[in-house]
């Protein structure tokens, strides 16, 4: 969420925005950073933002002195209560408590600073919402520190379904069902959309009136791996079309661990018609117009299981998040040189199934972020 909300502002504004997740080699000096550099603060309220000690650090030092906080709580925010503020003495533990003294920062500071929050008008964020609706709200946080913020003229372009029915060349797939996926393939659309030099757009943005333009049209099918994929059978369906009757090629993106790839004998349960999403076809909206027989979804999910999926962590800093996509870039450039549009797609034996999994990589140091500040 913080990634995607600080992408948006930097749409907007020509000053220098930046993201404490970024920061996580220098912790120490953010409340710091807050208090000498910063001419507001963006704080994103998620359902745990102020049980983080970082997050609690950086509110105090705003609030102490007197730089310009701006709330945006998320539909999964609780209302700050008195029970809340008196129990926070149970928030952390004792070598947290001590870590933020060491800063300045006492519990007292903390329930002043949540306190005064509480009064606060606050910025509503949905994170399923189109992007309009997301662009607007991040117009109304910039004109509420507008004393330090120059608009820029316009939004930067991003992949769209046309009035003509011609889709972008390279199509991003997944759930709908989840806000935070759903804002890691808006990070992924917006920064891949430079990287590849080609439109990138997302296909719940793609109605049932364009979907024969988007298997004519799309080269490439980037499929985010979150479980919904094994079990909303309208979004499945509707990948299926792209690959089986497109041509698409295919580009598997894992973007959390928990991932539960299916078992080897996961396509035959399918053309066996065991599977849920067989059994019941509705699917999800606003995927659930889609259909597809247990034979396509078969051919499709062996595609889908047998390339290697490439990491992409959006909770991570935003170095790492560049170099994971700068290499998904680089693979769908190469595929969409390598495969025309609307080419017969790969006959495939899906008795041979065996899902590949992304090879290990080191895990990314827990984000300071999410939820967390925009100073």
């Amino acid at each position: 969420l913080a990634r995607w909300f600080e992408m948006l502002v930097h749409e907007k504004v020509t000053n220098h925005v930046f993201l404490d997740s970024d920061w996580l080699e220098d912790l120490e000096n953010i409340f710091d950073l807050v208090k000498e550099d910063s001419a507001s603060v963006v704080v994103l309220l998620t359902r745990n933002t102020l049980e983080r000690m970082w997050c609690a650090g950086e509110i105090v030092s705003a609030t102490i002195h007197k730089v310009r906080i701006i709330p945006v709580a998320t539909e999964a925010f609780e209302e700050i209560t008195s029970s809340f503020l008196d129990g926070l003495h149970n928030v952390w533990t004792s070598e947290q408590v001590s870590r933020l003294d060491d800063a300045g920062i006492v519990l007292e500071d903390i329930r002043s600073a949540y306190a005064n929050l509480s009064k606060e008008n606050k910025l509503r964020l949905v994170r399923r919402s189109a992007v309009a609706e997301h662009r607007r709200l991040v117009e109304g946080a910039v004109k509420m520190c507008a004393e330090y913020a120059r608009t820029k003229a316009r939004w930067l372009p991003a992949g769209q379904v046309k009035a003509d029915g011609v889709v972008p060349p390279v199509l991003l797939c997944g759930t709908v069902e989840d806000g935070e996926a759903v804002l890691s393939l808006r990070i992924l659309q917006n920064m891949m959309h430079s990287m590849v030099e080609a439109e990138v757009g997302l296909l719940w943005d793609v109605t049932m009136d364009g979907i024969e333009a988007a298997v004519r049209g799309c080269v490439v099918a980037g499929i985010l791996l979150t479980n919904e994929i094994l079990t909303d059978c309208g979004l499945a369906s509707a990948v299926a079309r792209l690959i089986n009757e497109g041509g698409a090629s295919v580009v598997t993106v894992l973007p959390e661990a928990g991932f539960a790839f299916p078992g080897p004998d996961f396509v035959a349960r399918i053309q066996a018609g065991e599977g849920n999403f067989v059994v019941n076809l509705n699917g999800k909206a606003p995927f659930s117009e889609f259909k597809a027989t247990a034979e396509e979804l078969a051919t499709a999910y062996f595609k889908v299981f047998s390339i290697l999926a490439l990491p992409y962590s959006p909770r991570a800093g935003a170095a790492k998040i560049e170099i994971e996509v700068r290499e998904l870039a680089r693979r769908v450039k190469k595929l969409m040189g390598d495969t025309p549009a609307g080419a017969a797609p790969v006959a495939a034996s899906p008795t041979s199934f065996a899902p590949v999994a992304p090879e290990p990589v080191n895990p990314a140091p827990p984000a300071a972020d999410i939820p967390g500040t925009l100073p």
